[in-house]
C-alpha cells in the first residue's frame, strides 16, 4: 500500500462483502481506517465521514490557494 499505509486494516474483498457490517461498526464507531484488497492490491479504503469531511476541506482549501497563486 504504497509507502505510508495509514490504514488500520487491511481485508480482502471475499472478507469485507461476508463481514461489511462490522467493519462499518468498526469504521463508523472506533474511527478505524479499513483497506479493501483484491487480489492482493488495495483497492478502497473505508473512513470515517468526518475524516472523508475534513480530507475534502483541506482538498478544496489547497485547490483554492493553488488557483489565487495563478497568474
Amino acid at each position: 500500500m504504497g509507502m505510508m499505509d495509514l490504514t488500520d486494516k487491511t481485508v480482502r474483498s471475499d472478507q469485507a462483502r461476508r463481514n461489511f457490517r462490522d467493519l462499518l461498526d468498526e469504521v463508523e464507531h472506533r474511527g478505524m481506517h479499513i483497506t479493501i484488497a483484491r487480489y492482493d492490491k488495495a483497492a478502497v479504503v473505508v473512513v470515517p465521514v468526518g475524516w472523508y469531511e475534513d480530507a475534502e476541506a483541506a482538498w478544496s482549501a489547497q485547490l483554492e490557494k493553488d488557483a489565487e497563486s495563478t497568474p
